[in-house]
C-alpha cells in the first residue's frame, strides 16, 4: 500500500481498489476534520469498509503522523474521534473475520495505535485503547491464539504512564485465565524488553494472591509489597518516608491486610525514625 497526496485528498491503493478519502488531508494541514463527513464515509460506503482493510487505513494514518513528535496539536480532539471511530469499527468486526491467524488484524491495529500514542505521548488516544481492550476482553480470551496474547499485553503495557497505572494493571489481569500461555510465549520473546518483566510481575503476583498496583514495584525493585503506597499517585513527593521503616508484611495475604499492617504500625515507626513522616492522605 502507498499513499499519494493530491490537493485536498489522499489516494490509497491497497492492491484491490483505489479509494479517494476527501477531508483527511485537511486534517494534516488545517488540524480540522469534518466528522460528519468521515462518519458518512466509514458507515455508508460499504464498498470501502469491505475492501479497504481498516488496519491498512490505520497504517496510513500512522505514517502521516509518526514524524510529528514535537507537536501534539496534530493529535487533537478531532483526530482522537477519528481513531475512536475506526477502532470501534474494527473491534465490531473482530470475531467476524476469524482466520488461522486469530485476531491478528485487530492486534495490528492495537499495536500501531499503541506505538503512536507512546510516540506522541497522547493520553486521550491511550485511554481509547484501554477502553477498547476492556470492552472486548472476552473476545480476546476466547478467540485469540496463544502466541499472540503476549503482544496484546505488551501493547497495553506500553501505555503505562499515559493513563492511570491501575487501569493498565487491570487490563493485564483480564488475561489471567490464560496466564500459562502468556508466560510461556513471553519467555520465548526474551528478557530484553522491560515491558515483559512488568507483565509477568502482574500475572505472578495474582497467582501469589497479591495485587500489582504500580508496575510490580514491590517485586521488581526488591521492596516490600506495600511500597506502592509511596507512589506519586498516593503520596506527595514532598513527603519523604523511607522503605526501611515499612513493616514486614510478607506473611500477610492480600493488599488490604498489608495496608492495615502499615496503618497499625506507622505511628510507632514514625516516632522511632525521624526520617519517616506520615503522609497527609493518612
Amino acid at each position: 500500500m502507498h499513499i499519494i497526496t493530491r490537493g485536498q485528498s489522499i489516494f490509497i491503493n491497497d492492491g484491490l481498489i483505489n479509494v479517494w478519502i476527501p477531508g483527511i488531508w485537511n486534517l494534516c494541514t488545517n488540524h480540522t476534520l469534518d466528522l460528519e463527513r468521515l462518519s458518512d464515509i466509514l458507515h455508508s460506503r460499504n464498498r470501502l469498509i469491505r475492501t479497504l482493510r481498516l488496519s491498512d487505513m490505520l497504517e496510513s494514518f500512522f505514517d502521516l503522523f509518526a514524524n510529528r513528535r514535537s507537536n501534539d496539536r496534530y493529535l487533537g480532539a478531532d483526530l482522537h474521534a477519528l481513531f475512536k471511530e475506526v477502532m470501534n469499527l474494527d473491534i465490531r468486526e473482530m470475531s467476524r473475520h476469524m482466520s488461522s491467524d486469530g485476531l491478528s488484524r485487530s492486534l495490528s491495529c492495537i499495536s500501531a495505535l499503541s506505538a503512536l500514542a507512546e510516540l506522541t505521548q497522547s493520553r486521550p488516544l491511550a485511554q481509547i485503547l484501554v477502553e477498547a481492550f476492556s470492552r472486548n476482553r472476552d473476545s480476546i480470551l476466547t478467540h485469540e491464539l496463544s502466541r499472540n496474547l503476549p503482544f496484546w499485553a505488551l501493547a497495553i503495557e506500553s501505555l503505562r504512564g499515559l493513563v492511570h497505572s491501575c487501569d493498565i494493571s487491570r487490563c493485564i489481569r483480564y488475561l489471567q485465565p490464560r496466564c500459562d500461555d502468556i508466560c510461556q510465549y513471553c519467555r520465548d520473546l526474551g528478557a530484553s524488553d522491560p515491558r515483559i518483566d512488568a507483565v509477568l510481575n502482574i500475572l505472578y503476583q495474582m497467582n501469589a494472591g497479591m495485587m500489582d498496583w504500580q508496575r510490580g514495584r514491590g517485586l521488581q525493585n526488591n521492596l516490600h509489597p506495600t511500597a506502592f503506597l509511596t507512589a506519586p499517585e498516593f503520596a506527595s513527593p514532598a513527603q519523604d518516608w523511607c522503605y526501611g521503616c515499612m513493616p514486614s508484611t510478607q506473611a500477610m495475604g492480600g493488599w488490604r491486610r498489608n495496608l492495615i499492617g502499615v496503618l497499625d504500625n506507622l505511628d510507632v515507626r514514625r516516632r522511632s525514625s525521624p526520617d519517616c513522616r506520615r503522609p497527609d492522605w493518612l
